[in-house]
């Protein structure tokens, strides 16, 4: 395998990635048939982030070895957070409702200037409501960084596909991406830091305010997303 990496690499010019069957030939030898290979585009320039000595009021998430994109440093202005219990109660026909709904709070930034992160449980641009919710990448391509966050009594878990279309989308729009798991890789997570601002989402989407306890969009000053891509440390929070 690394063989054959090295060789499209090589032609193409850049590191790629590929979808593959493996089968057995008359004589039992295995034989690697190529499906799919794109050439892998890694982003923009990094920058030189350290994470290790901040000294920050509020932690919204901290998480090691769960996060993807280059070093940055995001000042994040808006928040956009789905409440898992709720859409993990929401009947099934409707979930799809909910990706429908940050399509609209995204295009109501979309000329604002302002970063935004989403914190959305399970899956983002699954084609499985029950293990995520449904966005197309036209539904997201404002927010600056995407966060799964897992829920285990609603079974969501996070799971980035590095073979899937909208990672690839993601990746050329340089967002950032962190996942936020029920383990030790989460040094960090207090979404009640949210709890005190006001939430613009009847503002946004009036037509499903039903919505307005699941779905929260909330604007603060100070908010910041660091990730140091060397460590894959990554941390969102208030430095005033």
């Amino acid at each position: 395998m690394q063989r054959i990496l090295k060789t499209l690499e090589r032609v193409y010019g850049t590191p790629v990635d590929i979808e593959y069957a493996i089968n057995l030939d008359r004589e039992g030898d295995f034989v690697v048939n190529l499906l799919q290979c794109r050439p892998l585009y890694v982003g923009g320039e990094s920058e030189k982030v350290s994470t290790e000595d901040l000294s920050l009021k509020k932690v919204l998430f901290e998480v090691r070895d769960a996060s993807m994109g280059t070093s940055k440093k995001k000042a994040v202005d808006v928040v956009v957070r789905v409440d898992p219990a709720m859409y993990n109660a929401l009947p099934y026909a409707r979930k799809p409702e909910v990706a429908n709904a940050i399509g609209k709070i995204n295009r109501f930034y979309a000329d604002s200037g302002k970063n935004l992160l989403l914190l959305a449980p399970g899956r983002v641009g699954t084609s499985s409501p029950e293990l995520g919710i449904p966005t197309r990448f036209s539904d997201i391509s404002c927010f600056s960084v995407i966060c799964e966050v897992s829920d285990k009594n609603a079974g969501f878990m996070p799971e980035l596909s590095y073979g899937s279309h909208m990672f690839q989308d993601m990746v050329e729009a340089e967002m950032s991406y962190s996942a936020i798991w029920d383990d030790p890789k989460t040094l960090a997570y207090d979404p009640t830091l949210l709890e005190n601002l006001p939430n613009l989402y009847p503002e946004i989407c009036p037509d499903q305010d039903d919505f307005q306890d699941m779905i929260t969009v909330t604007e603060r000053s100070g908010l910041c997303y660091w990730l140091d891509s060397v460590k894959n440390h990554a941390i969102c929070g208030y430095s005033e």
